[in-house]
């Protein structure tokens, strides 16, 4: 459980670091649109990081989230999250829009009806998809701030079941065991704490 509750520390990073981001993206009408599309892919690739496999044994599963959610609001959060995940599979991680002519560019002949070979040329006509989609913003936040909230609530659960847990140890197994950093208590008149652990451990 201890990397579970690491892992989930990760997710909760990611999550806050695309509430962030939404606020200048939503907001500030000032910046122009490959800042705003910058921003979006940003929150869009933090927020699905969150449940892929990676170097991060222990991913968010979707269904467990909407749990907690009912009726009309599960359906947004399923449409919302289904909608940003087609994004991020077909345009941010994978750029199919050149697979389709239609989705993409037009092939553009330009004529002159009144001539015997009307054609005069062909232009390439580049059409970039527009995938902002700032109708549904606010429920993209939405979606990050419940989930967020809900991976708050599994850590704090996490963190009280391992405390129970470990009491039984003493001090010196949370200065050897690879996930803790042993942090000593100390009166309080010292104001603070005492790091005790090996800062060449990694979590392994």
């Amino acid at each position: 459980m201890e990397h579970k509750l690491c892992d989930y520390q990760a997710h909760y990073d990611d999550l806050c670091t695309a509430y962030r981001l939404w606020f200048p993206l939503n907001n500030d009408k000032t910046l122009d649109d490959d800042i705003r599309y910058a921003l979006l892919d940003s929150i869009i690739i933090r927020y699905f990081r969150c449940f892929n496999t990676g170097k991060r044994k222990y991913k968010l599963q979707f269904g467990s989230i909407i749990k907690m959610q009912a009726g009309e609001n599960k359906k947004m959060a399923q449409d919302v999250h289904e909608k940003f995940k087609n994004i991020r599979n077909k345009v941010i991680a994978h750029d199919e829009r050149l697979a389709s002519f239609s989705n993409s560019a037009k092939l553009v002949a330009i004529i002159d009806p009144q001539k015997e070979q009307p054609l005069e040329h062909i232009l390439l006509w580049n059409i970039l998809s527009n995938r902002m989609g700032f109708d549904i913003l606010t429920d993209l936040l939405t979606l990050i701030q419940f989930t967020r909230m809900w991976v708050e609530q599994e850590m704090s659960s996490m963190t009280e079941e391992l405390t129970v847990y470990h009491k039984q140890f003493a001090a010196d197994y949370f200065t050897k065991h690879k996930p803790f950093r042993c942090i000593e208590s100390v009166s309080s008149s010292n104001n603070g704490y005492v790091y005790c652990g090996n800062p060449a451990d990694s979590l392994g």
